[in-house]
């Protein structure tokens, strides 16, 4: 993680809190951070949610929801998945390998009551869980449960916690209902953590240490124009790196960072149209 150890300490910092929104625009490199937090911090149990794959939905349902966190329980060590066992609603277990299903249908498992169960965990094991949501703005699409009320009770009951990240960050507001007084979450303390964009200075240092370490020299003047050009975003920065070594040439690695860096801003904005109402997207359009 290149220049990052300030956010990083203030992520750490944030496992002591109930829930902390870590946010910045795409690809300032959240997800990387949220990654090495979880690869130090041993102790610390960890369930990891990305919600990236929902981007192209219109809406995502309960299912999805379960099957989100079926999938990261899947990856804890056995004896821990043992320790679900006996949950209301029916965590089954089955097989020599000991495969969580979590049922979703008429008797489904109740958010609320597996947060019971792993804040039990974490209290018989002297251990925190923590809970991510990556890029968590997509949850704004969930029909038919509203997931405020079980995050509320696990915030005022509970010994978890709760890493939200959003690159969009008004949507991120929009969907935690912060400023709304009939939210189950109003009024709750959340700790914040920002991920800019990096400065000139960073930028190029960046570059520089990235070529260093692929044994390529290239001038000052070349990765100021790349700054000039792309800005400080390292997600950008990066794949202009991977496009010059495959090309050798700092105009085509330019057009072709610029050329992917507009399909993706496009397709987010259409997914943000998504979230939006019917009679506001051509106010959204302008």
């Amino acid at each position: 993680m290149f220049d990052r150890d300030d956010e990083l300490n203030k992520l750490r910092t944030g496992l002591g809190y109930p829930v902390t929104l870590l946010l910045g625009i795409r690809r300032s490199g959240k997800s990387s951070l949220i990654k090495v937090l979880m690869s130090e911090e041993k102790d610390v149990i960890w369930i990891y949610l990305d919600l990236r794959k929902y981007e192209g939905y219109a809406y995502i349902t309960y299912k999805h929801l379960l099957n989100e966190f079926e999938r990261a329980l899947n990856t804890w060590p056995k004896f821990l998945r043992e320790l679900l066992r006996g949950i209301r609603g029916g965590v089954i277990i089955s097989g020599s390998g000991f495969e969580i299903k979590l049922s979703w249908s008429k008797d489904r498992v109740e958010l609320a009551d597996l947060f019971d169960k792993l804040s039990s965990i974490s209290e018989r094991e002297g251990r925190r869980i923590v809970i991510v949501f990556d890029e968590s703005q997509e949850l704004r699409k969930l029909k038919g449960f509203n997931i405020l009320y079980p995050l509320a009770y696990a915030y005022d009951n509970l010994k978890l916690s709760f890493i939200f990240t959003g690159s969009q960050i008004g949507m991120v507001y929009r969907f935690l209902r912060l400023k709304d007084p009939s939210s189950p979450l109003f009024g709750r303390a959340m700790f914040e953590v920002r991920v800019n964009p990096f400065t000139r200075e960073q930028s190029i240092e960046f570059l520089r240490t990235g070529f260093r370490e692929v044994g390529i020299s290239v001038s000052n003047n070349l990765l100021e124009s790349v700054y000039d050009e792309l800005g400080g975003i390292p997600g950008w920065l990066t794949y202009y790196g991977f496009n010059y070594l495959q090309f050798g040439d700092h105009e085509e690695a330019i057009k072709r960072t610029l050329e992917y860096a507009v399909q993706l801003i496009r397709q987010e904005f259409e997914n943000f149209l998504r979230g939006g109402r019917e009679e506001a997207r051509e106010r959204y359009y302008a």
